[in-house]
């Protein structure tokens, strides 16, 4: 049995665009193994590809699985990384530079408004 307040780690992951120029579009990501992060940048490479906003840096942030649920790192975007009032990019948010993510808690990197939700 685990403790509580871990969380069970998943396979796959959807992340949605509810905003911005790829509002709608839907990336369906099947986490392999120990590779339990998700890329979001302009650059096709990414797991999350958003060629389309100008605003995000072709690697803009990093959705990371922990055993107390997904986090959120700005990865010295240009336009920052924003969560509800917070702006991952400053140095004082934290030492660390990560935030939490809860599922359907929506997030802004560049013009554009995520939503990470369970894989439907």
């Amino acid at each position: 049995m685990q403790p509580r307040h871990q969380h069970a780690l998943p396979k796959q992951l959807t992340i949605e665009i509810i905003s911005g120029v790829d509002d709608g579009t839907l990336f369906r990501l099947e986490l392999q193994g120990s590779s339990l992060t998700a890329t979001l940048g302009r650059d096709q490479e990414n797991d999350v590809s958003l060629p389309n906003d100008a605003c995000v840096s072709r690697e803009h942030a990093v959705l990371t699985w922990t055993t107390q649920g997904w986090r959120l790192e700005d990865c010295q975007s240009r336009n920052g990384t924003f969560i509800e009032a917070d702006d991952l990019s400053a140095p004082d948010v934290s030492i660390t530079t990560f935030h939490p993510v809860l599922i359907g808690m929506p997030f802004r990197i560049g013009k554009t408004w995520i939503i990470v939700r369970n894989y439907a």
